[in-house]
């Protein structure tokens, strides 16, 4: 029963991370990695919450609990393009840049 747990909450976070990459974050420059493990993670944290409700884990594809999964694992892809959103402003100095200088500045 656990592997059939495990390769369910594989397939609800890689599939719900790959449409959200598709549709919403390949537009705004989200690697694919991070929507597939925010996911993964977001679909194992809604398992949990479904075990914490009560929900049986005795038939492999119980409704609630793959519905609690998508949701959660659908709420994590969001949440990784909403962190990738502040994390992909430029910043001066920038990992690349050297301290203090400004990005698209010349050197006087």
């Amino acid at each position: 029963m656990l592997l059939v747990t495990l390769l369910k909450i594989l397939a609800i976070g890689l599939t719900v991370g790959a449409a959200g990459h598709l549709f919403v974050a390949r537009h705004q420059q989200v690697p694919w990695w991070s929507t597939a493990l925010f996911g993964i993670g977001a679909a194992f944290l809604g398992t949990v919450v479904a075990s914490a409700l009560g929900v049986p884990d005795d038939h492999p594809f119980h409704g609630v609990r793959v519905a609690l999964q998508a949701v959660c694992a659908v709420l994590g892809v969001a949440l990784a393009i909403l962190l990738s959103r502040r994390g992909g402003r430029a910043r001066p100095g920038g990992l690349r840049g050297r301290p203090g200088r400004r990005a698209g500045r010349a050197p006087r």
